[in-house]
């Protein structure tokens, strides 16, 4: 089976998720059904960042991810990661494999890459011809982000400033033509 994987990466802050978020709009335009997961960031009032959080695409279920505040988890940075998050990534990721036409995984990170089962859900999905969107971490050096890259091939796209607006448009072409509505 051919892999149909596309990867978006770019510097923290260039906008990913945003451009995934306009990809998923662009698909459901034209009926395409989306599902998986986003992670955003939390922030305070002043815009201070605490922490992410992870959403299910389907259902906008959400989770605490990980915090400056939360103590018990593995750490990364400033931040302690609750690895029960991995619960809510999967059940997004099977739920979409299930309902949906593409699957989106933003992002994999150092903080995604700390769920043994999701880790090895991606494995699994990446090369099984499944369309998927994921986006992955600029400077993280794992397998997994090595193989995504591999695996999406001319599909991988290094967002900036003077592209990150038509990117989503490329990109909704492109799985539009794996599912056959190009």
């Amino acid at each position: 089976m051919v892999a149909r994987v596309v990867v978006v990466t770019g510097r923290p802050g260039i906008g990913k998720t945003t451009a995934v978020l306009r990809i998923c709009h662009l698909l459901r335009e034209r009926g395409v059904r989306v599902g998986g997961f986003i992670t955003s960031e939390k922030r305070t009032a002043e815009g201070r960042r605490t922490g992410f959080e992870i959403h299910d695409l389907s259902t906008g279920e959400r989770r605490l991810m990980a915090s400056e505040a939360f103590r018990g988890g593995p750490r990364v940075g400033r931040y302690f990661v609750d690895l029960g998050f991995e619960d809510l990534a999967l059940s997004a990721i099977d739920r979409s494999l299930k309902e949906c036409d593409v699957t989106v995984v933003d992002e994999i990170g150092p903080m995604e890459l700390l769920g043994g089962r999701l880790v090895e859900k991606l494995q699994l999905i990446l090369p099984s011809g499944y369309p998927v969107l994921a986006t992955v971490h600029y400077m993280v050096r794992h397998r997994l982000i090595s193989e995504a890259l591999r695996l999406a091939g001319p599909h991988r796209y290094v967002l900036d400033l003077s592209n990150r607006d038509r990117v989503p448009q490329l990109i909704a072409e492109v799985v539009m033509g794996w599912l056959g509505q190009s």
